[in-house]
């Protein structure tokens, strides 16, 4: 016997190999076997491969060679004996037959044969015996194949005839041709496979047979196009065997579009063997749901198309992009008003008196956004300007020009049944804009007030989701669209010696251009993402004692922020998106401390955190400058 032997080689090999090889012409009835022998080749082989060959069994044998064969593959080799259980990887082309076991009188059963590359003469041939059986072998071909497929066969090559029970035969990945047959196993057996599961549709040139059982399940599927295709030679047998379908179609496939499951091409022997009108069939594309209806030529009729959940997160990133522009408005309406209004106050001022100063005022953090899934942000935006407070006989009006810059990382978390789908992105914006206050009373007295701002930008926002594919392709983008927004407001704050409570309502909007895109090969046409909210909120302040000349003011609040829209509109082919909404209430609370350096500033340094529709906690830092 020669068993249990292993060659591994880490490159090329310019010769024949053989696992294990006993003597032929050994005289007896004695087991001399080719048996568990291993061959690993790095690189190309120019000759043949067979992992072993005995007088009698050559079983569980193994071969795997990384790159090309030019010659035969042979898993087990017997004269007298079996050969089974042999298992050959080709992560490369073949030139030659690849056969999984071989034998005259024994069993050529249970092999497994997977070729990656495409095969260019030869046939594979999962068992070959004269007189044994060819039962429950594994054919797997991932690349295109210039010769026949055969389960089982009995005799010799090309003279002989197919056999066998159970076998199984898959196209697999990139496969789109194979020029001769494919015949599983015996056309009255029982347990044979055919598996079409490929990336494109295939052409099959050859008579398909012996397979009582065909799952066909074929991607990019395009209009008027086809799954499979019988060449203008070939025929495939449908009517003894339970055929299922679960076809793809490309995207840009619309209702009232014409496909087809099977079809013959013109030719003396191009037929189909059987009624394809009454086989169940299933449509879809990677992002769309489609439904079909067949007519009484057998077609298949798209009949309805929808977005699926799967292309949410592209809209989410439109509105994870947009949050950065929406959080700024708070900052403006808040503290960047209340910076200005503090940086030009004075203690005695007379009517027609003006102070001019500059403000700045900054808040980041980090939010949960609940959209259906979840969104999550991190970022930072500043506010940086110069106001002009003047008093006049009833009041103090504060009007100040001032630009606005900031950035956020978000990510995107979705779940459809098969984990986690995230996507990732930033956001940054660059603008300008002005605020203004109206003061009716001394700013150290109860009084009311009214205020609003208008900000105008651009904002530049990248999102990419690797989990969501289509074409061959992952979703990615790039968006450079203006904004503009506006707040209007206003409140009344009471005073009494050292305290004050501001009660205010401030109405926000905001606006981001939209744009359209093509996002793996797809158009998409991103609407304007409109923002309507309502703050309604009242902050408590009180003055300490000064302590070594710096003054101390703490303060808390509360508020309700509700959204009344924050919807972002998205559209693939004329079909919506499943989008975000950010509609729904938040509550927020606040705390901090203000701090009069008394050396011509003072700084406001505090938290305020939000619960419900928005959650998350951010920090604010608050220059006044005074002069």
């Amino acid at each position: 016997s020669a068993n249990g032997n292993a060659i591994s080689v880490g490159g090329d090999v310019g010769g024949h190999i053989i696992g294990g090889k006993t003597d032929l012409n050994a005289v007896g009835n004695a087991n001399i076997t080719a048996i568990g022998n291993f061959i690993d080749i790095g690189g190309d082989v120019t000759g043949d491969v067979t992992g072993g060959i005995g007088k009698s069994d050559a079983d569980s044998n193994k071969i795997h060679v990384a790159g090309n064969v030019s010659g035969d593959v042979i898993g087990g080799e017997s004269l007298t004996g079996s050969a089974t259980q042999n298992n050959i990887i080709i992560r490369g082309n073949s030139g030659g037959h690849i056969i999984g076991g071989k034998t005259d009188s024994g069993s050529a059963s249970d092999n497994i044969i997977d070729v990656h590359g495409v095969s260019t003469a030869g046939d594979i041939i999962g068992g070959l015996t004269n007189t044994g059986q060819t039962n429950r072998n594994q054919i797997t071909a991932r690349g295109d194949i210039n010769g026949s497929i055969y389960g089982g066969y009995k005799g010799e090559i090309g003279q002989g005839s197919v056999q066998g029970t159970n076998n199984t035969v898959t196209l697999l990945g990139n496969l789109t041709k194979v020029t001769g047959n494919i015949q599983v196993g015996s056309v009255d057996g029982i347990g044979n496979t055919l598996n079409i599961n490929t990336n494109r549709p295939v052409t099959l040139e050859g008579n398909i047979s012996g397979a009582q059982t065909i799952s066909i399940a074929v991607s990019n599927i395009g209009a008027g196009g086809s799954a499979v295709i019988i060449g203008k030679d070939g025929f495939i047998d449908v009517k003894n065997a339970t055929v299922t379908a679960d076809l793809k179609l490309k995207p840009n496939v619309n209702v009232g579009d014409n496909i087809k499951l099977i079809t013959a091409e013109d030719g003396n022997n191009s037929r189909i063997d059987g009624d394809l009108s009454k086989i169940n069939v299933n449509v879809s594309s990677e992002l769309f749901n489609m439904a079909i209806s067949l007519n009484a030529d057998g077609n298949l009729i798209v009949s309805d198309k929808e977005t699926n959940e799967k292309q949410k997160p592209i809209s989410e990133g439109l509105i994870s992009g947009a949050a950065a522009v929406f959080v700024a408005s708070e900052n403006t309406a808040n503290k960047g008003v209340e910076s200005a209004i503090t940086s030009t106050s004075a203690n005695v001022a007379g009517a027609g008196a003006s102070v001019i100063a500059p403000f700045a005022s900054s808040t980041g953090g980090t939010s949960k956004i609940k959209t259906g899934s979840y969104v999550k942000t991190t970022g930072i935006n500043v506010i940086l300007g110069a106001a002009n407070g003047r008093y006049t006989d009833n009041g103090k009006l504060t009007v100040g020009p001032f630009i606005e810059m900031g950035k956020n990382s978000y990510s995107t978390h979705n779940d459809f049944g098969k984990g986690e789908v995230k996507g990732d992105g930033d956001s940054k914006y660059i603008g300008a804009g002005l605020l203004a206050r109206y003061d009716f009373g001394s700013t150290m007295a109860s009084r009311p007030y009214i205020e609003g701002s208008a900000r105008f930008g651009k904002n530049y926002n990248k999102y990419e989701n690797t989990n969501i594919t289509s074409n061959g392709k992952h979703a990615k983008y790039d968006m450079n669209t203006n904004y503009f927004g506006v707040h209007m407001g206003g409140g009344y704050e009471f005073r009494r010696d050292n305290q004050a409570l501001d009660l205010y309502a401030k109405y926000l909007y905001n606006n981001l251009a939209g744009d359209k895109i093509d996002i793996m090969d797809m158009p998409y046409d991103f609407k304007a993402v409109e923002s309507h909210k309502l703050l309604t909120g009242a902050r408590y302040k009180v003055d300490l004692d000064p302590v070594n000349n710096f003054k101390l003011s703490p303060y808390a609040g509360a508020a309700l922020d509700y959204e009344f829209k924050g919807s972002a509109d998205v559209y693939s082919y004329g079909l919506p998106v499943d989008s975000p909404n950010l509609k729904g209430a938040s509550a927020m609370l606040e705390a901090g401390l203000s701090i009069d350096t008394n050396r011509g500033f003072s700084v406001d340094v505090g938290a305020f955190g939000h619960v419900g529709k928005r959650q998350g906690i951010n920090g604010l830092a608050n220059i006044k400058f005074e002069f």
